[in-house]
């Protein structure tokens, strides 16, 4: 099986993105904004996640932990947005051990509910990895 784990999507940030925390409101930049956005519709639908870090300089990502697996998520902001997953190995505390691919399509079906019900995004597209670094646009799906 081919899982799409590559979406590209175009992004409609809020005019003022802020983030409230311990009684004070900081105002996140655009990238951390999509980042904070994605991780807490991921924690709403049961899914735990890392800290958002830094991933080949500009790049910003996250964990997922999902039935033991891990799962990095890459976002590369833009016109459109990338969001790349991929399975990293299994979780050191976590007792479960599911399936990688089964937990990886679990995730990205999450993943594609958060974008497509936020109501802030359009032109959602799936990719496998092959179909997305050959640059296969016709090759794109409305889901994972």
């Amino acid at each position: 099986m081919n899982l799409r784990t590559f979406v590209t999507f175009q992004w409609h940030p809020r005019e003022e993105p802020e983030l409230e925390l311990n009684d004070s409101v900081f105002i996140l930049p655009p990238g951390l904004e999509l980042l904070a956005f994605l991780r807490h519709g991921l924690e709403q639908r049961g899914f735990s996640t890392t800290s958002a870090y830094s991933d080949h300089g500009s790049d910003l990502a996250f964990g997922i932990e999902s039935g033991g697996v891990r799962v990095c998520c890459v976002v590369k902001e833009g016109q459109p947005c990338l969001l790349a997953t991929e399975v990293q190995g299994w979780s050191k505390t976590s007792p479960e051990r599911r399936n990688p691919l089964s937990e990886h399509s679990r995730v990205c079906a999450a993943l594609h509910e958060c974008l497509i019900k936020s109501g802030r995004t359009a032109a959602v597209n799936w990719y496998t990895r092959k179909d997305f670094e050959q640059g296969n646009v016709e090759a794109g799906a409305d889901r994972p």
